[in-house]
């Protein structure tokens, strides 16, 4: 891994950051950065984003990106979903930093900034030039969240713990990710049972592989694949739509007690289920891409069916 973070370094990082970063309008802390700072001096890079109507695993991409800029640079990330509201807030009016609920660390926004750190912000912005160049580094972006961005512990034991209890392990699963409501909002085509069903099928005949683990937000999908294989099928007791209205955009407090946390939550511990699987198919998606780099999933392991 050494060798591919030097190699994206030389060649990718000396020509693309200088034009990235100010293309994307990375600020530096008036009060904080100055000019004759030792470069000894301890960095924080707060990540920010813009609008909250984004899914979890978008957001984590944009952290992701970002925690590559902090990296290269030596800087430490720091996510702000405390100033900057997302859908996973259950109380929108009490500013806590929402992200390290899910994933390892404790920052405080207000208390870094009130502080004599030296801060640079990121700009809020995705950085789809940056995405579009590391998404297939897999090995590359695995140790930069294993660095900085690991899940909080108690999800990472749900999700073995699930396959545990399906008495299998993740070298005898199929993981199906059937993207649905949030491709409608998009405006893509959702994969068809029958496009699944040609991978499934493959992977069932090899003999190899007990169970199909489907990650779906639609609760048709799962009702449509129970159908072909019974209790072939797992698939995690969680929220999903009965319309075509994205989940986590369905923010009625009422639902459930602390839905918009669980919203987020049942996707992530959904994502390190598929990312134990032996193999993944499913279309291009956050989630997807998401769970190739939490397992280290090389691409001979991944099914990426057409749009």
């Amino acid at each position: 891994m050494d060798y591919v973070r030097e190699k994206l370094k030389s060649v990718i990082f000396n020509r693309l950051f200088r034009d990235e970063t100010i293309r994307l309008g990375v600020s530096f802390g008036t009060k904080l950065i100055p000019k004759e700072r030792s470069n000894d001096s301890e960095i924080y890079y707060i990540i920010r984003r813009e609008g909250q109507g984004h899914g979890f695993f978008s957001n984590f991409m944009h952290v992701l990106m970002n925690v590559a800029i902090a990296d290269f640079y030596g800087w430490v990330p720091v996510v702000d979903q405390e100033t900057r509201l997302t859908l996973y807030h259950a109380d929108r009016s009490k500013k806590n930093n929402v992200w390290y609920k899910y994933f390892e660390g404790d920052w405080s926004i207000q208390a870094l900034s009130e502080s004599s750190k030296k801060i640079i912000y990121s700009d809020e912005k995705f950085p789809h030039q940056i995405y579009t160049r590391f998404i297939e580094e897999t090995s590359y972006l695995e140790g930069l969240v294993n660095e900085y961005m690991r899940p909080r512990p108690e999800f990472t034991r749900e999700a073995a713990d699930f396959l545990l209890s399906s008495q299998v392990i993740g070298a005898e699963v199929i993981g199906v990710h059937w993207r649905g409501t949030d491709m409608n909002k998009v405006g893509r085509q959702q994969a068809t049972l029958s496009e699944l069903r040609f991978h499934v099928d493959r992977a069932l005949d090899t003999g190899m592989v007990k169970k199909v683990f489907l990650c779906a937000d639609e609760e048709k999908n799962i009702s449509d694949f129970v159908d072909v294989y019974g209790d072939t099928v797992i698939f995690t007791d969680c929220y999903r739509s009965s319309s075509k209205l994205p989940i986590h955009v369905n923010q009625d407090a009422r639902i459930r007690d602390d839905h918009a946390f669980l919203c987020g939550k049942e996707v992530l511990v959904d994502a390190l289920i598929l990312s134990s699987c032996k193999q993944v198919v499913g279309k291009n998606s956050n989630v997807l891409n998401s769970a190739r780099i939490l397992g280290g999933i090389d691409s001979d392991r991944v099914v990426m069916l057409k749009e």
